[in-house]
């Protein structure tokens, strides 16, 4: 019969799992984003919604790799038993939501 450590565990590993997860699904959609915005025929197609749709794709590029990066450090300390480190990659996926929302909007505002 497994004991609670062991349950214990497999949670916290499953839960990483799905955190990953959680992290392609964002990745996927900030791409996703980027495409469309790449492709949407908005007037001229400004600079601004060309390096709007150019970041999300980056972005969205490096938190797949963040997100590969975080699960393996999260991985390995659950494995060893030592706690776990916060994460550089939430606030980072925000502050780039943020600027291109900025970005977008202030060009819709203004022209």
């Amino acid at each position: 019969m497994p004991s609670a450590d062991d349950a214990s565990s497999a949670r916290d590993t499953l839960a990483n799992r799905r955190t990953f997860l959680a992290y392609t699904r964002t990745a996927l959609a900030l791409i996703g984003g980027g495409v469309a915005l790449g492709l949407l025929k908005s007037g001229d197609g400004t600079l601004v919604q060309r390096l709007a749709a150019v970041v999300l794709v980056v972005a969205g590029a490096g938190i797949t790799i963040g997100g590969l990066i975080e699960w393996r450090l999260a991985d390995a300390a659950l494995r060893a038993g030592r706690p776990l480190r916060r994460s550089g990659l939430i606030p980072a996926t925000t502050a780039i939501v943020v600027l291109v929302a900025v970005l977008l909007l202030g060009t819709a505002a203004f022209g």
